[in-house]
């Protein structure tokens, strides 16, 4: 699978990273990235969305896909793992030369405008924790299914609750936060039809409401950002390690979680709804 066979607007650039002529503003904090790295590979925070996409995969499974936004490239880098072929488009230039850095085999530096996929270019495509930095989110989910195949799936995340918004989401570039049923209603609105959904991070809207409107107001942006990446291996990453965990058993039984700090979604592209 190479990027030029599905996109009309990429070329080959240096150390086999994929380039688009020009790549659209977006909405993130200025060295996000680079801060990123530095916790997610020990963040129990990363560890537990991780565990609970397995689940996800292991439910409906994907052999191709299109990781949107993925990043330093380490959600695409655990599909690879798994034999599913994955290209990931990024627009920060950290980010895109940090996954090729990582071993992402097809990245491609733009944005999902800029690359201008072929329709009906994927089977499935993982959008995670990035529609909350597009300011027209619903013209981005319309893009999302003319480039899938019909029936194609799409699995999402996104961060919940408008009362948890924060001067936090406004530093890393969120212009919202969403509900299930909000965000039920823009998928519905752009094709697509539930699968599943849940919360989840259940036991964190609380700590964070308090830590944002209290704590966070006293500590320096970096440290902000910082917020909710706790080392895994940390006591008290432990014990919210320990205390999630069964939020992993639910989604492998596509129990829905009434509350949580995250949204998690799976949804197919509609028949009726096809461009």
């Amino acid at each position: 699978m190479s990027p030029d066979q599905l996109a009309n607007n990429v070329t080959s650039g240096d150390n086999g990273l994929w380039k688009t002529p020009a790549t659209a503003q977006i909405s993130y904090t200025r060295n996000g990235h680079d801060l990123i790295r530095k916790s997610e590979e020990n963040s129990f925070w990363f560890s537990h969305r991780l565990q609970c996409l397995s689940k996800v995969i292991s439910n409906y499974p994907i052999d191709k896909t299109l990781d949107i936004g993925g990043g330093n490239g380490r959600f695409s880098l655990y599909l690879q793992s798994l034999g599913i072929e994955t290209v990931l488009v990024e627009p920060g230039d950290q980010g895109a030369a940090f996954a090729i850095n990582n071993g992402v085999k097809n990245v491609i530096h733009g944005s999902l405008k800029d690359a201008d996929f072929r329709d009906h270019s994927f089977p499935s495509v993982v959008l995670l924790d990035v529609l909350e930095h597009i300011e027209r989110d619903e013209e981005f989910l319309q893009e999302i299914n003319r480039i899938l195949q019909p029936e194609g799936k799409l699995i999402i995340t996104v961060p919940a609750f408008q009362f948890l918004f924060s001067d936090f989401d406004k530093e890393v570039g969120h212009y919202r936060r969403y509900t299930l049923a909000d965000l039920t209603q823009k998928l519905n609105n752009s094709g697509f039809k539930v699968d599943y959904k849940t919360y989840f991070f259940s036991c964190l809207p609380i700590p964070l409401l308090v830590g944002r409107l209290f704590i966070n107001k006293f500590r320096k942006k970096e440290k902000r950002k910082s917020t909710g990446h706790l080392n895994k291996t940390g006591i008290l990453g432990k014990i919210l390690g320990v205390i999630l965990w069964p939020e992993q058993i639910l989604i492998k039984n596509k129990i829905r979680i009434p509350f949580g700090s995250s949204c998690l979604m799976i949804v197919s592209k509609s028949e009726t709804h096809e461009r």
